[in-house]
């Protein structure tokens, strides 16, 4: 049993028969914690390996194939230290603990079904212009143009949104109006995940990790930049006050349709709920909750999906967010 207490703290008993303890919950939990920068964990996110068929079309960037620890599936698997350090490195880093001036001249990400078409509104409404050869602050719509390394090489300032990763999955099902019941749909994903190390994004780019748009990141990237992650659940208040900071007012907008839908988070029934958020995108899971810390959003709970029998297969979930 895992559970998480009032003061931050963690604490841990072994869980069940597993044998382990759930990596994301202790993340989310203990996110402050200080780690040592290590050239073992960076290997995870850096962009030096050879891409494999499943992520030729739904990564963003040039980094985003490249990276083995951001693949979907069983085959990442990354120590509890090396996700800390990793979201140090976003959110401390390459934030506002880096300590770099704010500034208007923005670039955004687009991870589909996270409120991508909201955020590239409200830039274009505080009057940046659509990316160009020669615009480098500007706003474009391509889920796999930019990831953070090209991005921060554009402008000093990326903005990118973060909502949670079931509910990105639920959008995929519903925008690409599969024939399929969710929970069909959901228990071929399954089955595809037990049995395969990577795993072709879900529903497209709705499927694609958030955090494959920042693979390749370093803090000498973000040397003078700044990277803003925003909590889609609550975008509306997220943009008025990146606006007052950056002299953007303009991107303040109204709580449209889209950002109402978002607040809501996933509607998936729990058992999917919390094997996407903690199993299939628990890096993901992490990266939003820190972005929506302070509106205390969902966090997600231990448990099985349908597919799962957790007397026989019991190893399987949560395997890759091990301890070490």
């Amino acid at each position: 049993m895992i559970t998480i207490l009032d003061n931050g703290n963690v604490d841990i008993e072994r869980y069940g028969a597993m044998g382990r303890s759930s990596n994301a919950v202790l993340c989310l939990a203990a996110m402050h914690a200080c780690v040592a920068r290590s050239w073992d964990c960076e290997n995870l996110w850096r962009c030096d390996a050879e891409p494999v068929p499943q992520t030729y079309k739904h990564f963003p960037g040039a980094c985003g194939p490249r990276a083995p620890g951001l693949r979907l599936g069983m085959g990442s698997v990354w120590p509890r230290r090396c996700v800390r350090e990793f979201v140090s490195l976003l959110f401390d880093d390459c934030g506002a603990a880096g300590g770099a001036a704010a500034s208007r001249d923005c670039v955004n990400l687009a991870p589909a079904g996270s409120g991508t078409t909201t955020l590239v509104r409200a830039m274009q409404a505080a009057g940046y212009g659509k990316c160009g050869r020669a615009n480098a602050s500007c706003w474009h719509h391509q889920h796999t143009g930019l990831g953070v390394v090209e991005a921060l090489a554009r402008a000093p300032c990326v903005i990118v949104t973060s909502r949670e990763p079931a509910a990105r999955v639920e959008s995929g099902h519903h925008y690409r109006r599969h024939e399929a019941s969710v929970a069909d749909a959901l228990g071929a994903v399954a089955t595809r995940y037990e049995n395969h190390t990577v795993l072709k994004p879900p529903f497209g780019y709705f499927g694609t990790p958030t955090a494959a748009y920042f693979a390749g990141l370093t803090r000498g990237a973000c040397r003078g930049k700044r990277v803003h992650v925003l909590c889609t659940e609550h975008l509306g208040a997220e943009l008025a006050a990146l606006g007052d900071e950056i002299g953007a007012p303009g991107l303040a907008v109204d709580t449209v349709a889209n950002v109402r839908v978002a607040a809501r988070g996933s509607s998936l029934p729990d058992a999917w709920r919390h094997w996407l958020n903690l199993e299939v995108y628990g890096l993901d899971a992490i990266i939003h909750d820190r972005a929506c810390r302070a509106y205390a959003r969902y966090r997600p709970r231990l448990a099985f999906p349908p597919a799962v029998n957790a007397t026989t297969k019991g190893a399987l979930a949560y395997h890759h967010l091990r301890e070490g």
